[in-house]
């Protein structure tokens, strides 16, 4: 009941105009918005925030008389209002801010599942593997996003073996599957630390890509064939964190 009613509260004054403003903040909604976080987070409740948000807005709509292009802003401002309180929350307990933004995605809808993502980063960085890996993901990162301002996005249906041609490509997709396999069982029982190492264990075959493989090859065919490789690995990667925002 606690929590709804801070949502409530939240929702109605952001809808009204009534969103704190630089140090003013007279209805205590930033108190509120970290009551809901630390409630969530200390009864483990597995609670879509953004939702949760939506639904409280969707009451309003009529009452108010809000438009479907307003309401959305709204539901954005909001979310990004909690997610801001949550990076202090976190913050406060001693993570680093790029751990925490490496976790942003998603965090809304499942706070509780995105704080234990956030506990195994600093658990896996001491492997000295762990940061050149997130310089080579945010490598692959960077190529993807480029070919998709080009118009050439990654193919949705992933890399077919049996196109690709370079030793390198293969045995990472082999890796790639391989590790995937050991992601989705770590992640089931919540074992996110492990599945963190799983991750980590494909620096070398991703190291040996790219001193192999050139992606943006003129062949169309081979090209989308390793963007899509390379799509597959910041999936992977990105269910348990988005290591381009490691620093």
């Amino acid at each position: 009941a606690s929590l709804a009613g801070k949502v409530e509260s939240l929702s109605c004054n952001f809808a009204a105009g009534a969103a704190p403003t630089g140090s003013a903040d007279p209805f205590g909604l930033r108190r509120q918005a970290l009551g809901a976080l630390r409630i969530m987070i200390e009864k483990q409740l597995s609670i879509d925030l953004e939702a949760a948000v939506v639904f409280a807005l969707g009451r309003l709509r009529e009452p108010l008389g809000l438009k479907p292009e307003a309401e959305r802003k709204i539901t954005a401002e909001l979310c990004d209002f909690i997610w801001v309180r949550a990076q202090s929350l976190f913050e406060e307990q001693g993570y680093r801010v790029d751990e925490i933004r490496s976790v942003r995605a998603g965090a809304l809808a499942d706070l509780p599942r995105a704080f234990m993502r956030l506990a195994a980063i600093p658990a896996v960085r001491k492997d000295p593997q762990f940061e050149p890996l997130a310089a080579v993901f945010k490598r692959a990162a960077n190529i993807l996003k480029q070919a998709e301002q080009k118009g050439e996005p990654a193919p949705k249906d992933g890399p077919q073996r049996a196109a690709l041609r370079e030793a390198g490509e293969i045995e990472l997709l082999d890796m790639i599957e391989y590790v995937s396999g050991e992601v989705e069982e770590h992640l089931a029982a919540a074992r996110f630390d492990e599945g963190l190492r799983s991750v980590v264990s494909l620096k070398p075959k991703l190291d040996a890509f790219f001193d192999q493989v050139m992606v943006m090859v003129e062949d169309k065919a081979l090209k989308a064939q390793r963007l899509a490789l390379l799509a597959k690995l910041v999936r992977l990667i990105e269910r348990i964190a988005d290591l381009s925002e490691i620093q």
